[in-house]
């Protein structure tokens, strides 16, 4: 690897723990803006414990698998999912 490529993967390393986790109204502000808050809780009123995570977590981890399995039935790619978590730490 050289020092380019090594810059970047520590650039990509450092953007993702800045951020890592999103508060729960940052979280369903932007599912709202992005269109999908109504199919997340829909997802989330199918299991008992989703709903629980989903109704008493205080921040999302942006690699939680909770987090993971809505990604992939909401068809977000990991570059969707780092966006939108980029955006979310500013509202």
């Amino acid at each position: 690897m050289n020092k380019e490529e090594m810059d970047e993967k520590h650039l990509r390393e450092w953007k993702r723990k800045q951020i890592a986790s999103i508060s729960m109204r940052q979280c369903r502000l932007m599912l709202l803006r992005m269109g999908l808050l109504e199919s997340v809780e829909t997802e989330m009123e199918k299991d008992k414990v989703l709903s629980i995570e989903w109704e008493y977590a205080t921040e999302i981890v942006i690699d939680n698998p909770l987090v993971l399995m809505l990604s992939q039935k909401l068809g977000l790619t990991e570059e969707a999912r780092v966006t939108m978590f980029e955006e979310a730490r500013l509202l």
